[in-house]
């Protein structure tokens, strides 16, 4: 029997030379390849090699025909594994992958960044501050996460086509500027030293999302909102208009449908629109999926039920308002709201009165010496001490920033006049600083009486005046006792609600041993059960425990004073539901309900509401979570929640009960061109009797049949398309405007934004048209009687309050945030923008790895 090694001695040669060749390629070719192509090159190498072994014996050139044959055989079977050497890259720009490497390190800059920018926020402006302005300002474009930064790094490439330089000066500015100039070097070091980074990596990547952030302002600044469109916004809360109506409601005429659907006819109309919610395209429009629902039991602390019983025992001293009034004293600080307008006024003001009346003095001796105090003020030259005082007050450079043109929110805008507005008073006070101490300096000075710190008479103290605070008055003692109280009492409540939290996790921790208890012994009697099958059996043996758990809450409600509630199955739209709109119910009010903070904070750590954190942060297997949150306000109720049961929105089976709503859904449909036709030919009649409702109405009725209901019209009273409604934000307790849709109009129903267009926009007065409501479930005939302001002049006027209105909310927009008629157009744009992004991606053919 022959050595196994024969093989390899008889072979010896052409092997060394293989072997050889092998190495050279790995050591220059492999390198240079990418790892989704070692399949193609390895099978190619493998199929040579297993075809030249095949023709041993035969001659040199065939040997050759046949390497060449496995290698192209191997290379072909390769290509059907591309992938298999390495990992596949999760998204594509223009056909370049983004490896998963290169997307983490994009994803940490983006979160360096963040994280830096809120640091450095929190630490120059507060805490409080930062809350009421809305939060600190970050990057990103409101997509997912890995969306949002590949996003990034186009809009950054788009910046380089733009030729947006960001500076190291820019982005200085641009720090200064969200922190409204209140950084300063210590805090920068500070807030480095705390991160453990280099400042070089945090300019970097803060000049990365910075140059993203403008690319994207240049690129769609047709998007943003125009002094044009500010005026539109404001003329739709001025402009006033009349109508006679005449109402055709669609299911008038559904009894008018002869045609019954087939059961194919039921089963398409099913099919095209099982996937869709009711009312998900309009109000009323078909939508057969079930949306997802829960049930959601809590505790609630009745804020004015239990007012009465914890404030009995409370007694706020008077020294506790006095050290309140100490350590708070920049609350009460006299401000004037509207700088910008009236500050060369106000320094002015208090100056006149007081000339006019020192004439009238009846202290003789100071009445001849007042004529001599002012000689030298009169002297002094005017143009010395501005030259002199310029210098030493700094200028903002934030408005002339590059980045402004991100830091700007709409209507934002830099208090760039404070500077100068503050040199004035200082240049009027420094003659009269001069004058007295040389007239008076023999008498002894008094000391100012409390309360009295903003005298201007007050002497050698002109150049550096007082603030000016409110005195503590007994106005102001009553206000800061009920604030004392309300403090104490809200301190109350959340310690009851706080004992009340941890009993309820004591519950919690009861579920969750008991459901992986019922779990484990699932799966060791049978180790091939499905997690749908868990799920199931989970449900039905838990049913005592859930029981037992509620009964336990109710108990605890009833011993803590508190009060046990279950919204029952519920979908997001009434969970979300705000006291405005219809489908509004109190029970369900812990919906808006954010994160309760702690007594010493008066500010929520997040102001993500309740039905957000569960219906788009919570899955459905994650029941019996406590959280303890509260409303907004000093007179806010607070609660103790968790979710009990979470059922997933499903297509439901075509059974009996949504057969019904698929038919009722069908005549529906066949019903509304029923509607419109008569609508158009009772306004054909009304014109061409000139438009007189009431005679071309007199023998009609809503179908056109006999029997049917008599036509008859109503009056709406004069409306706007926008209304002013004053609003507490969730952060502040400072009411806020805001301009909104008119969905309060006696008489109509569910009118949108196309009925206010049509009517306010496309129709003269006099006119008449057929008008659809949203859905549409109404079709009226409308006539318009009267609109004001219509004439140039009218107009003219309500433009000039327009600009005052809006020079007086623009100083207080770092505050309160963007003017209140910029958040319809901001509302307004937000699709668009979207629609802009989606069209970004598309443009550079953004595509992920749906596998990964």
């Amino acid at each position: 029997m022959s050595s196994p090694f024969s093989f390899f001695r008889k072979y010896a040669k052409e092997m060394t030379v293989a072997l050889i060749g092998l190495s050279m390629f790995a050591f220059i070719v492999l390198d240079m390849l990418r790892p989704e192509q070692l399949p193609m090159v390895l099978l190619a190498l493998v199929g040579a090699t297993i075809f030249f072994f095949l023709s041993a014996g035969a001659t040199t050139n065939r040997r050759v025909i046949y390497t060449v044959v496995g290698l192209i055989a191997g290379w072909v079977l390769g290509t059907q594994f591309v992938g298999v050497g390495g990992s596949t890259a999760p998204v594509t720009v223009n056909g370049k992958e983004i490896q998963r490497e290169e997307l983490e390190k994009m994803i940490y800059d983006r979160n360096l960044a963040n994280q830096f920018l809120i640091r450095i926020q929190q630490e120059a402006m507060g805490e409080q501050a930062l809350q009421m302005r809305g939060g600190p300002v970050t990057f990103g474009f409101g997509q997912p996460l890995q969306e949002d930064v590949v996003l990034g790094s186009v809009l950054n490439h788009i910046g380089d086509d733009l030729k947006v330089a960001v500076t190291d000066d820019v982005i200085a500015d641009f720090i200064s500027e969200i922190t409204q100039s209140k950084v300063t070097r210590q805090i920068f070091a500070d807030t480095l030293e705390r991160m453990k980074v280099p400042g070089s990596t945090v300019y970097d990547a803060i000049r990365t999302e910075l140059k993203a952030s403008l690319a994207y302002k240049l690129h769609q600044r047709h998007l943003n909102a125009t002094p044009s469109d500010y005026w539109d916004t404001f003329r739709k809360t001025r402009v006033r208009q009349e109508l006679q109506v005449i109402a055709f409601e669609i299911d008038k005429f559904e009894p008018l449908v002869q045609k019954e659907p087939t059961d194919s006819e039921i089963t398409a109309y099913f099919e095209r629109f099982k996937e869709s919610l009711p009312g998900e395209f309009a109000p009323g429009s078909p939508g057969f999926r079930e949306p997802r629902k829960m049930n959601v039991e809590f505790l609630l602390a009745d804020r004015e039920a239990l007012q009465a019983e914890l404030s009995s025992g409370i007694e706020i001293t008077d020294e506790e308002v006095e050290k309140f009034y100490e350590e708070n004293q920049e609350t009460y600080r006299n401000i004037n709201p509207f700088p910008s307008m009236s500050e060369e006024e106000a320094d002015a003001a208090p100056s006149e009165p007081a000339a006019a009346e020192k004439p009238e003095s009846t202290e003789s001796a100071p009445a001849e010496e007042k004529p001599a105090e002012e000689k030298p003020a009169e002297e002094t030259p005017a143009e010395e001490k501005p030259a002199e005082e310029a210098p030493a007050e700094p200028q903002s450079a934030l408005p002339n920033s590059t980045a402004a043109a991100f830091a700007s929110v709409q209507d934002e805008t830099t208090p760039a006049e404070e500077p100068a507005a503050e040199e004035k008073p200082a240049e009027e006070a420094e003659p009269a600083a001069e004058e007295k101490p040389a007239e008076e300096s023999t008498e002894p000075a008094e000391p100012a009486a409390e309360g009295e710190a903003t005298e201007p008479a007050a002497e050698g103290e002109a150049a550096e005046p007082k603030p000016d605070y409110r005195p503590l008055d007994e106005e102001l003692k009553t206000e800061i006792r009920e604030q004392l109280l309300n403090r104490r009492i809200n301190s109350m409540i959340y310690d009851k609600m706080e004992v009340a939290m941890k009993k309820m996790q004591e519950l919690s921790e009861t579920y969750r041993v008991k459901s992986l208890e019922i779990e484990n012994k699932l799966r060791s009697e049978n180790e091939s059960i499905t997690n749908e099958k868990i799920a199931e059996q989970l449900k039905a043996q838990l049913k005592p425990v859930r029981a037992e758990i509620t009964e336990s809450l109710k108990n605890l409600a009833t011993e803590s004073g508190l009060v046990y509630k279950s919204t029952g199955l519920i979908n997001v739209l009434q969970l979300a539901a705000t006291e405005e709109s219809e489908e509004y119910n109190p029970d369900f009010a812990i919906g808006n309900s954010t994160p309760a903070a702690s007594p010493d904070n008066p500010f929520s750590a997040s102001s993500t509401p309740v039905w957000y954190t569960l219906f788009r942060e919570t899955r459905p297997e994650e029941k019996y979570y406590p959280a303890h949150t509260s409303g907004s306000g000093f007179d806010n109720n607070q609660y103790c929640y968790w979710k009990t049961e979470d059922i997933p929105s499903h297509i439901p089976e075509l059974d009996a009960d949504i057969r019904k709503e698929v038919v009722k859904a069908m005549i529906t449909d066949l019903a509304k061109p029923m509607a419109q036709k008569r609508a158009e030919e009772v306004a054909e009649i009304i014109r061409k009797n000139e438009g007189k409702l009431a005679e071309s109405i007199a023998d009609q009725t809503i179908t056109g049949q006999n029997g049917s209901e008599v036509l008859s019209f109503f009056n709406v009273d004069p409306f706007s398309w926008m209304i002013e409604v004053s609003t507490r934000g969730q952060q502040s307790f400072a009411p806020q405007t805001q301009i909104e849709m008119n969905t309060q109009i006696d008489g109509l129903d569910s009118v949108g934004n196309t009925f206010m267009e049509t009517t306010f926009d496309e129709m003269e007065v006099g006119e008449v048209r057929v008008v659809p409501n949203r859905g549409p479930s109404v079709y009226y005939i409308v006539k318009v009687i009267s609109r004001e302001p219509s004439t140039e002049e009218e107009l003219n006027v309500e433009y000039a309050s327009f600009v005052d209105s809006l020079k007086r909310s623009l100083p207080l927009a770092p505050i309160l945030g963007p003017s209140p008629y910029a958040r319809p157009i901001m509302e307004d744009n937000r699709e668009v923008m979207q629609a802009y992004l989606e069209k970004i991606k598309e443009a550079y053919q953004v595509k992920w790895n749906v596998n990964l």
